[in-house]
């Protein structure tokens, strides 16, 4: 299956956290135009399941392009 950003957030609605964190992870490990969106999808993830420590770590790696500020903000 080819991921992205949408894929991996429609695993997540359907309860399937794992599958959408694997599915963030490759698409985050690209350097494609959908990456950042993807490390904030990460991040989103960590903080939904209670990881705040892994959510905080990754908003604050996220930088302007991954629209750290908003991340924090959400956190």
């Amino acid at each position: 299956m080819a991921w992205s950003p949408r894929n991996a957030k429609a695993q997540r609605d359907l309860g399937r956290s794992a599958d959408s964190r694997e599915g963030m992870r490759q698409v985050a490990a690209g350097t494609t135009r959908l990456a950042p969106a993807a490390r904030r999808g990460l991040a989103h993830l960590a903080r939904i399941s209670g990881d705040f420590p892994t959510a905080l770590a990754t908003a604050q790696s996220l930088g302007w392009k991954g629209r750290h500020q908003r991340v924090l903000g959400d956190l």
